[in-house]
This record gives structure tokens, sequence and C-alpha cells, in this order.
């Protein structure tokens, strides 16, 4: 173990931007991890403003969309700043935490899971009901279990062997229609 390899425990900055450092995964921040993510942060960044100023905000101006993580990251901020109805570009972590929160917890699957509470369907709500029956579902951040994409595939691979068996099974053995 090297002379700089804290445990990310004894750290004090906010544990989703440790755990983008620690590379490894292993709880520890070596010296190349900080090196390599200071390295990310300045090609993302268009200037320094966004750093060195004792604030704790971005501005979108301040994100250098040239390269992709930054054009991905001013996307993501701009979609925060209009739903948080900012009045200027800057986005500060409570903000994000707060939006971020709102759409993982919204039936439509800002988590990536979709509730059939979801859709005014009924026939959508009810296929998504199948589904969960039929994979077990993913738990949502609401509580009831939804669709995701892993239950999807799931579903699909199941309904193509009902489809094979059904297409290759005796007329005479058959028990479905």
């Amino acid at each position: 173990m090297g002379c700089f390899q804290p445990p990310v425990a004894c750290i004090n900055i906010d544990p989703t931007t440790l755990s983008y450092i620690d590379a490894g995964g292993n709880g520890r921040i070596t010296h190349q991890e900080v090196s390599s993510a200071v390295s990310w942060l300045f090609a993302v960044l268009r200037n320094e403003r966004g750093i060195s100023g004792k604030h704790s905000y971005t501005r979108v101006a301040d994100l250098d969309d040239s390269h992709p993580d930054g054009k991905r990251m001013a996307r993501a901020c701009s979609k925060i700043i209009s739903r948080s109805e900012a009045e200027n570009d800057m986005l500060d972590l409570y903000s994000v935490r707060r939006v971020i929160g709102e759409i993982q917890k919204s039936p439509a699957g800002g988590a990536g899971v979709v509730l059939g509470s979801a859709t005014p369907n009924g026939k959508t709500a009810h296929l998504i009901s199948t589904i969960v029956k039929v994979t077990g579902g993913t738990k949502h951040p609401n509580g009831p279990a939804g669709v995701n994409a892993a239950c999807l595939a799931v579903f699909d691979r199941a309904v193509s062997g009902y489809r094979t068996w059904k297409e290759s099974a005796p007329k005479a053995i058959s028990l479905v229609g």
C-alpha cells in the first residue's frame, strides 16, 4: 500500500464524488486516482473559474461542450436547472440531488423502473402488471415492483420460448388455443 491511500470514509467529500474518484472500487483513494480525477476535471471545464472560488455551484457556461463528458454534463445540468426553475445557469449539489430524487420517485421510470401507474392506458398498465408477474419485477424507489430493461429481456425470452414451444407442439397435446 502506498503512503497516500486514505480510506474513503476518512475524506470529507460527497460520497458519490468519492465513488467516482475511487476508480478501483477498493475503498481507498490512490495518488493516481486523484491525479486522474484532476486531469478529467480540467478536461471538462472551459476555465478554472468554476473551481477556483469558494462556492458550491457549477455554471453550465464553464463546462467544455467540445469534450464528450462536458457536453453530456452541460445537457444534464441544463435539464436540472430548468426543472429546478433556477433564474441563472448556476447549479449546486443540493439542486442536483433534489431533482434526481424527484425523477427517481416518478412512476414513469426516472430510476429506470416503470410502474403500471405511469400510464393511463389500461392495456399498457396490464402488460406492465403481467411482466411483473412473470419476471418478479424490480423494486421502484416508491416501493412497488415495476419493469426495467432487464425485466423486459427476461419477459421477451419467456414469450419467445413459449411461441417456439407452441408452434412446434402437436395439436393433440396443445393445451392453449
